[in-house]
């Protein structure tokens, strides 16, 4: 009798500890609740991407399109830190808020920048807009072909992401999110006072003639005061370019150049032939019965995946990909006297893709001269020739079928073969699909025997008059030209 009791005793015991971890558990469950929130900068627009993270902690998030965020934190988080380029880190106390309204203000080191607007030069604190500045040797520091690709994550509300994978495909440049949903959110380009709509829609492309190195300053009108400056023509915000021009002093010649190698890292984890055999198996094990078993004596297949165990298959991946070369060479001549200011530069680069037989090439040059005719008269002059191509099959599809795409064939096909006496690396299309159903091709093959070559040249040239009235009116007489031709080679042998 007393064992039973104290066996009872020691189940209400349990049962109460039990109790207890419960009622604790709902308790710790409860203590979370969530925080939402917007960012705005100093003139009330919403800041994208900024980072909201609990102090002390690696918990985190970013701000979305809209500026919105909402993060889950614990009893224990009291403080919230707010960081973004270009803005002062704040820290904001979140006590019994839910729903927050953060303004950052910029860096105080950036208000005394010089800055480039449409009316000339200004000190960044007398704006009353937003702009953005790139720090040049951040730009040249990076070994990309043109400026715009190395604007990416530098500036505060610019988004930049490639629209192929191609080397020399073009970039796009969105500021402040998307406006259009069926026009372009391309941003005004201005390039030494003279304005570029879209320069990626059209055959003379200036932003992929330019080397980065002959750029003097980057700076973003990101907010609707562009507008102001230039019209409806700057709604998607201002990309204002001042490029390299000569100065007084002896001739100075420049060099820069690099040569690195390129890589993808990242690369998809593919089944080996023995898994691949087996998922076959489990998905319609009759068919790969007769295409990887054997008959046994009464002319029944029979799969067995032990000899596919250890075999080594097709990495298509490793085929179709390489470790490429990217050089740069750049040399430049600048100099003048009070009179004349003169400088000139050629450049090239050459790229290869990742890709098997792809890649890209540029040669440029470029010269400008700041000629002072008198006391009131000043003649300047820019221009610009470029010579590109870029080269190799796609790495995606234009069209609405992916299995045109060439990484589709990458990824989907076998890693090993039904007949042990085939090689899948030399056949055009895979033997065991009914390729009146199926679009994949060898995309080893489709790599080495398509013959896709884009030629373009582009020649750009600006010249501008300023004669000073008095000494508080200026009149400004411009004007430029921009030639291009494009050339498109397409050829297939399989």
């Amino acid at each position: 009798m007393h064992k039973l009791f104290t066996e009872k005793a020691k189940l209400a015991s349990f049962i109460v500890v039990l109790l207890l971890v419960c009622c604790q558990c709902l308790k710790v469950e409860g203590q979370t609740r969530m925080v939402r929130g917007i960012v705005y900068d100093g003139f009330g627009e919403i800041v994208i991407g900024a980072t909201v993270k609990v102090k002390g902690t690696t918990k985190g998030v970013s701000t979305g399109a809209n500026g919105r965020f909402q993060l889950s934190i614990g009893s224990s988080d009291r403080i919230l830190v707010f960081s973004s380029i270009g803005f002062k880190t704040k820290e904001v106390p979140v006590s019994g808020e839910s729903d927050l309204k953060v303004v950052l203000t910029e860096s105080a080191s950036m208000l005394n920048e010089v800055v480039v607007d449409g009316y000339g030069s200004a000190k960044k604190a007398d704006l009353t807009g937003s702009v953005g500045s790139v720090k040049m040797p951040d730009i040249l520091n990076a070994p990309v072909k043109s400026f715009d690709e190395a604007l990416a994550g530098r500036i505060a509300g610019v988004q930049v992401t490639s629209q192929e994978g191609q080397p020399g495909s073009n970039i796009e440049v969105v500021i402040r999110g998307y406006n259009s949903i069926n026009q372009t959110n391309a941003p005004l380009y201005v390039i030494d006072g003279f304005p570029m709509e879209d320069p990626s829609s059209s055959v003379v492309n200036p932003i992929n003639s330019l080397d980065p190195a002959d750029i003097e300053s980057i700076n973003v009108l990101k907010d609707a005061s562009a507008t102001a400056i230039y019209g409806s023509r700057g709604a998607n915000g201002v990309i204002v370019i001042t490029t390299k021009k000569g100065k007084v002093g002896t001739p100075t010649i420049t060099y820069n150049g690099y040569y690195g190698f390129q890589q993808s890292n990242k690369r998809l984890a593919v089944l080996s032939p023995y898994e691949f055999v087996k998922l076959q198996n489990e998905i319609d094990p009759i068919l790969t019965a007769r295409l990887y078993g054997y008959q046994d004596e009464w002319k029944d297949y029979v799969f067995d995946p032990e000899p596919y165990r250890g075999l080594r298959g097709i990495n298509w991946e490793d085929q179709v990909m390489r470790s490429a070369g990217m050089y740069n060479n750049y040399l430049s001549l600048a100099g003048g006297t009070d009179k004349t200011k003169y400088s000139a530069s050629v450049s090239h680069i050459n790229q290869d893709g990742i890709i098997i037989n792809s890649g890209f090439r540029r040669a440029q040059g470029r010269f400008s001269l700041d000629q002072q005719v008198s006391d009131k008269l000043k003649f300047g002059l820019v221009s610009t020739y470029s010579d590109t191509k870029y080269y190799g099959t796609s790495t995606s599809s234009e069209t609405y079928n992916n299995e045109i795409n060439l990484l589709f064939s990458v990824w989907a096909y076998r890693p090993v073969a039904v007949n042990p006496s085939v090689n899948l690396l030399d056949i055009p299309n895979d033997p065991e699909i009914e390729q009146s159903s199926e679009f994949r091709f060898n995309p080893i093959l489709s790599a080495r025997n398509e013959l896709r070559e884009t030629y373009a040249n582009s020649f750009t040239s600006n010249v501008f008059a300023d004669y000073e009235i008095n000494g508080h009116l200026k009149l400004r007489v411009a004007g430029g030209i921009s030639r291009g031709a494009e050339k498109l080679i397409y050829l297939t042998t399989r």
